[in-house]
């Protein structure tokens, strides 16, 4: 019972967000002191101790307000001795310190000796009365008793409040694998998310979106705590998004061994179809194929006090048969699912960590790390109208190599250092049976995609990623510098951290061609500039200063940083394709070129000056992350207008276009391309100089946030906040070679369609159509928005955060909140200006078809301020922890979260922000007055987030018996119950509007069980 007493008031402050503050995500602890009169007393020596620290003890001295404070220690439990000539010691036991969190600690001595120790008692702080940083902590002890999968990033952002999970579906025990699971967060994007292992940076350099890709996946069974920094970030940090730091194991002074076993299939798992389901046009639900892990923690001292080593070895993985299935009629230009070959993807993980920590001397420490992985992403995202053969299977081979140095140098001065190296390969490959003659095909009548894998957005980092074939290489080297000096009121940290590197890719796609058709009937096909290949270089330099102040019941944290990025394209020779010639092109740098200076300020108000009540303010600027992509889009390589479609009138149905490919005019069954710039190494689109250089030209968020957290009770605190984001430098993408008179503007109707907001039948106006002189012509430039002088394009985030984290007197612990906010999109501006439409942020609102000119340019000014409503956004999360007699201990995870939103399905089409709708000449002409430039329209018919599925609801549930061996020695086994209502809540529909529109393509996967036992040593 004791040790669970002891887990529990870790996690008392460990999970959920909570409103915390600390100058980094290492712990510190602080506080004043003074004598029995109340007057503060400089000079004291305080002591902080744990097994966490390899070095025992960390000491400094009180300033002359009596305040102190102890910097970058580890999440542990800590001793603190507080002693001064002519006066008591005073001492105080089991204060529970998790990573990024200051505990506040204050004591009282009285006259006496030094020899007289009184040892002091109270409940662990849960308010941190220091800064106003907003963070989720996880604890170890958190990571081993929750249910919580595969303790991957879902598994986070499902205790998180707050956090929305960018993914292809609901994770449910851990069976959405390694593939993404990062996290939004208040309507900042997952793109400014950042990985961190021990405080640095692990992405790949690649980014879509402009953010930076996480291809390394942590190896759980070396991690002592996650934390997630959400908000309030200091200066140390770059971009505004979460920033989930991984805190590693280091050992011990004492050899221990924790072995771990999990194991689930189908057979475990309950059926979720319902007849609903079935008349919604649902065949099968996903089923848990199986679902392992194997992994062992080994550490301890090579030499006591001096040496520890830590190693894990994990494998881990899921298996998964999923909704989709394989094409009957594979190697034809038809797809009609197998139902005897339904779709099993393959998500297998292998890992290997080792790590030394070698206290070299009482004030040099050094640690220095290695991990190993293999992975593969096969066979996955496959519904009833997306065929495995439309994607491909990312295999990965990751190498990270990390060293720190710290250097206490006194007790005010600390220096620290640290390097991290990742060697990151992926390749990927046709997944099933893709022979070469096979042809990437979309329906956008029935929404099938199926044949081959290409992607209508190739070789665009914010395109569709999906090649037939392809190879990437990315290498990030990371590093960091820092110094802080530390009196106890006050406290200055200043820094340096850089990260550079290259990536590299080559890629293909199957007869460099994809066919578009509707109901079965060539309509399109597009054509592609491959064979492809690029390699890119990146430099990012951080300049940060954050200073604290104590002055007497307020603290306050300013900070400023520098933020200095540059990128390159390396001369590369392309070999001739099928529709092009061999090219060579030549270095291209200062692409970007960016320059940002990002003030942060944050307060934070012992309001009683007991440490129990806090008013935190924030206020700051952040920069967007920027990988490679902007470096990518700038490539000349990419520039050469890359892919471009054309009609297609199969008049002999042979389902072969009848025509001369090469002949970009209007020959046999082939219309003239869309844009008559494919196959020339000229630049279609350009940057203007403010986009891609300059000073405070990066885009950017701007976050504020107010919040209040109270201690109801000792270990249980409310917390009630405030916070705004508002984002800068959005951008657009403007079609000179057009003006508004160039498009002639007319009306449609919405079929009748009881599926339809209202039954359908309405009226969408504001559409416009190229006028035929002006087809193909495009010469795109992206620039600011503001420059347009047409309006303000806006995006901004407001939400209020209620949570309660902490534990009752009795042996229950609970943590929860409900979360509901809305980010605004408005880009009404722009109706001024068809020619242009908005992209900052991988933002394409309003309709905008990104074929500037290129033929159907939808543009629907109802649609142009748009925001999910308060009520659809709101998130309930709930977990904890309940030790019963006997060993026993039952803990749970519960979720209520939004419906998923009809246009997210993950059938793409040609609007990709909502439900479209093919018009033709024959709908149109009478409106227009003449014949649509390319034959067809496609129209959003249902306004961006209007239309949702019911909400989700989610209870996770473990049940687990602990055996005790005498010891340290003990067996836990444990069943886990994931999804125990079985709910079968929808999270994905096939949005192209047809007589597939709104069939269930995608639903979370029904109740299972695994069994699972640790062994500890």
């Amino acid at each position: 019972m004791m040790r669970s007493r002891a887990t529990l008031s870790v996690l008392s402050v460990a999970l959920l967000p909570s409103i915390v503050a600390a100058q980094a995500t290492n712990s510190a602890i602080a506080g004043v002191v003074k004598d029995s009169t109340g007057a503060a007393l400089p000079a004291v020596t305080v002591s902080a101790s744990s097994p966490a620290l390899i070095e025992k003890t960390r000491t400094t001295i009180t300033d002359a307000e009596g305040h102190y404070k102890i910097v970058d220690l580890r999440p542990g439990t800590y001793s603190i001795r507080f002693s001064l000539s002519g006066f008591s010691t005073v001492k105080r036991e089991g204060v529970e310190l998790p990573s990024g969190f200051t505990a506040n600690v204050n004591a009282e001595l009285k006259v006496g000796a030094v020899t007289d120790t009184i040892t002091v008692s109270g409940a662990t702080p849960v308010v941190d009365v220091h800064s106003a940083r907003v963070q989720a902590v996880v604890s170890r002890d958190a990571l081993s008793s929750m249910p919580l999968g595969w303790k991957t990033n879902y598994s986070f952002n499902a205790m998180t409040l707050g956090v929305v999970t960018s993914a292809f579906g609901q994770d449910v025990g851990g069976n959405q694998g390694e593939l993404d699971g990062s996290p939004e967060y208040h309507g900042v994007n997952s793109s400014d998310a950042k990985y961190k292992i021990d405080g640095m940076d692990y992405n790949s350099l690649h980014g879509v979106g402009g953010g930076a890709l996480r291809l390394y996946y942590i190896n759980a069974a070396a991690v002592d705590e996650v934390n997630m920094g959400l908000g309030a970030l200091s200066s140390e940090y770059e971009t505004g998004g979460v920033q989930v730091n991984y805190v590693p194991k280091e050992g011990g002074n004492r050899y221990s061994l924790t072995a771990v076993a999990a194991y689930s299939d189908h057979r475990f798992q309950s059926d979720n179809l319902s007849s609903e389901l079935i008349a919604r046009g649902l065949k099968t639900a996903p089923k848990i194929d199986r679902s392992w892990e194997y992994s062992v923690a080994a550490g301890g001292p090579i030499r006591q006090d001096k040496i520890w080593f830590f190693a894990a070895p994990r494998w881990w993985g899921t298996d998964n048969q999923l909704t989709g299935f394989y094409n009957a009629r594979q190697h034809t230009p038809f797809y009609t699912p197998d139902f005897s070959r339904p779709v099993v993807e393959h998500l297998p993980n292998w890992d290997i960590a080792g790590r030394v920590t070698w206290q070299v001397t009482a004030t040099h420490k050094v640690s220095v790390s290695h991990n190993e992985q293999k992975t593969c992403n096969c066979s996955f995202v496959a519904t009833p109208t997306l065929a495995p053969e439309f994607f491909v299977s990312y295999h990965f081979r990751d190498r990270l190599t990390q060293a720190t140095w710290s250097h206490t140098a006194g007790p005010r001065l600390l220096f620290q250092a640290g390097a991290s190296l990742g060697i990151m390969g992926q390749t990927s490959l046709p997944t099933g049976d893709v022979a070469p003659t096979d042809i990437s095909t979309i329906d956008v009548g029935s929404g099938y995609l199926y044949g081959a894998a290409a992607g209508t957005g190739y070789f665009s980092s914010s395109g569709g990623a999906f090649y037939n074939s392809r190879q990437t290489h990315s290498n990030p080297l990371y590093s960091q510098f820092s110094v802080s000096y530390v009196t106890g009121s006050h406290a200055l940290k200043l820094g340096i951290n850089e990260e550079e590197g290259w990536h590299e890719y080559n890629a293909h796609v199957n007869q460099s061609l994809q066919y578009i058709f509707f109901n079965g009937s060539p309509i399109l096909l597009t054509q592609f500039a491959d064979p492809f290949n690029e390699q890119l270089r990146m430099r990012k330099i951080g300049l940060f200063a954050h200073d604290q102040w104590t002055l007497r019941k307020l603290t306050l944290n300013v900070g400023l940083r520098y933020d200095y990025l540059k990128g390159w394209v390396q001369p590369r020779d392309i070999p001739a394709g099928r529709f092009v010639a061999a090219r060579s092109f030549g270095k291209v740098d200062n692409v970007p070129n960016f320059k940002d200076i990002n003030p942060r300020l944050s307060a934070a108000y012992d309001l009683f000056g007991n440490g129990k009540t806090a008013i935190k303010g924030s206020f700051g600027r952040y920069v967007s992350s920027q990988g490679l992509g902007l470096t990518e889009q700038n490539n000349p390589a990419l520039l050469a207008v890359p892919n471009a479609s054309r009609q297609w009138t199969d008049a002999n149905g042979n389902y072969i276009p009848d025509c001369d490919l090469n002949n970009f005019a209007l020959n046999d069954e082939c219309g003239p391309v869309f844009n008559n710039l494919f196959g020339t190494v000229v630049r279609s689109t350009t940057y203007a100089n403010d986009v891609i250089r300059g000073w405070g030209n990066r885009t950017h968020t701007w976050q504020g946030s107010m919040t209040v957290q109270h201690e109801l009770l000792p270990s249980l605190s409310v917390t009630v906040g405030y916070f705004r984001n508002w984002f800068g430098n959005i951008l657009v993408n403007v079609n000179q070679a057009l003006t508004p008179a160039d498009f002639g503007s007319y009306c449609v109707t919405a079929p009748h369609d009881p599926r339809l907001p209202g039954g359908g039948g309405n009226q969408i106006c504001g559409n416009v159509d190229v006028n035929p002189d002006k087809l193909g012509q495009v010469s795109a430039l992206v620039e600011q928005a503001s420059d347009l002088h047409v309006g303000d394009v806006k995006r901004v985030y407001n939400g209020v955060d209620v949570s309660l984290t902490g534990r009752l007197r009795t042996v229950a612990q609970l943590t929860g909140g409900v979360s509901f906010g809305q980010t605004i999109f408005d880009d009404c501006a722009l109706n001024q200006t068809p020619q242009a439409f908005a992209t900052g942020y991988g933002w394409v609102e309003n309709g905008h078809d990104a074929a500037v000119g290129g033929g159907a340019h939808p543009l629907s000014s109802p649609f142009c301020r748009v925001g999910a409503p308060w009520s659809k956004t709101a998130q309930v999360k709930i977990s904890g922890i309940l030790p019963l007699p006997h060993g026993f201990e039952v803990a749970g995870v519960f979720q209520n979260l939004p419906g998923h939103e009809i246009f997210t399905s993950l059938t793409p089409n040609a609007c990709g922000v909502t439900t479209c709708l093919t018009y033709t000449d024959e709908q149109v002409a009478p409106v227009l007055g003449r014949n649509l430039s390319a034959g067809s329209a496609v129209i959003p018919i249902v306004p961006p987030h209007t239309l949702f599925e019911d909400r989700l609801t989610q209870l996770d549930l473990r049940v687990a018996k602990a055996f005790q061996l005498g010891g340290e020695r003990r067996v836990k086994a444990h069943v886990d119950l994931y999804n125990v209502f079985n709910g079968n809540t929808v999270t994905g529909v096939n949005s192209v509007f047809g007589s597939e529109y709104l069939t269930v393509q995608q639903i979370m996967t029904g109740r299972f069980a695994r069994f699972g036992v640790q062994i500890d040593f």
